[in-house]
């Protein structure tokens, strides 16, 4: 008698097939029908550019009477006296005897190129809702809105040095005998007030090699809010692409901390070293447009890449020295990550 034999190899084979053709059908019925209007969340990775950061050196106002500590100016009854009670001093120290001294030094600046652009890196979430489908031409299309809130951060290092000639200047002005007031002291044009010398009884400057350097560490988070109308395009079942615009803030929290010297070859040069920080937060209006590929890995979940433009305002902040802008005027972002639709 013979007996029949029998093989898993191809029972196996036919129910592979049956499952991947049940799966492809799924799939099938799955984008005959999908989410059309609604909500859905976007989750990603976010990254900006072309945020620029500026230091510069604030100079002190310069002309005749005018000092790096104090002033002599003509008071309101003019100049023919040679007398004025429009003068200030800022030390006790500038007094000698029955002289008032007055300072002015020239010499290289600590910053030559104090600028700073580098990606801000951070998140993104937004949702986005589906108000109304159409249809243009055989492809599905929709408009609704989105809002969106994304966190990045930035940080690097401006360092400059820079030497050469400077000169420092004396000025000594004539108090007639007086005693001058208690320092810091600032009279003005109307008076009254003690009355010194208008002008300058001697004259004195000293030249040097002067030295100057700068270390700053510049840290900025950003906080970004966003709403405005979108419009999605189905390229195919899976793929769609859409475009968005609207109004942006910026939340940004920024701050400088530097170190500063000024070393001079003639110790009769006043040589400086100081260390300071510098911070401000401020809302900066702005709008945004947005390009977006949605490509759909099931029904409820797929993944995006974006591309971004914005303009926002700048924002400036400073100390007595210096002065730092952050600039947000035109820049331009990159996110990707997952959307999931409800």
């Amino acid at each position: 008698m013979k007996h029949a034999t029998f093989s898993v190899r191809p029972v196996l084979v036919a129910c592979t097939a049956v499952a991947l053709s049940a799966q492809d059908a799924l799939y099938a019925e799955d984008f005959d029908t999908p989410v059309s209007t609604g909500w859905s969340v976007r989750v990603g990775a976010a990254s900006r550019f072309n945020i620029k950061t500026s230091v510069q050196n604030i100079v002190p106002a310069t002309g005749a009477g005018l000092y790096d500590d104090g002033f002599v100016h003509p008071d309101s009854s003019g100049t023919a006296s040679g007398k004025t009670w429009n003068w200030g001093y800022n030390s006790a120290s500038q007094v000698s005897g029955d002289q008032i001294q007055y300072h002015h030094l020239e010499g290289p600046s600590s910053i030559q190129d104090g600028s700073l652009s580098k990606a801000a890196l951070g998140g993104d979430i937004a949702a986005r809702y589906a108000l109304y489908e159409f249809e243009i031409g055989k492809r599905n299309a929709r408009v609704g809105f989105e809002f969106g809130y994304g966190y990045s951060t930035f940080s690097g290092n401006i360092n400059s040095a820079s030497s050469g000639s400077a000169t420092f200047d004396t000025y000594n002005y004539s108090t007639g005998g007086g005693t001058p007031p208690q320092s810091p002291y600032e009279g003005n044009a109307t008076g009254p007030g003690m009355v010194i010398d208008l002008n300058p009884t001697s004259h004195t400057t000293e030249v040097a090699t002067g030295n100057a350097s700068f270390q700053g560490a510049v840290s900025t988070d950003i906080h970004d809010l966003r709403l405005g109308p979108t419009f999605e395009f189905d390229i195919t079942k899976r793929l769609s692409a859409s475009v968005g615009l609207g109004y942006s803030a910026l939340h940004v929290d920024s701050s400088l901390n530097y170190s500063e010297s000024y070393l001079y070859s003639n110790p009769a040069f006043p040589s400086s070293s100081t260390t300071a920080s510098i911070s401000k937060e401020s809302w900066l209006p702005g709008v945004y447009s947005s390009m977006m590929l949605d490509f759909r890995i099931t029904k409820h979940l797929g993944v995006f890449a974006e591309g971004d433009f914005r303009y926002n305002q700048e924002m400036d902040f400073e100390d007595s020295t210096h002065k730092i802008k952050v600039d947000f005027g035109s820049t331009y972002g990159a996110k990707g990550g997952l959307v999931f639709w409800f």
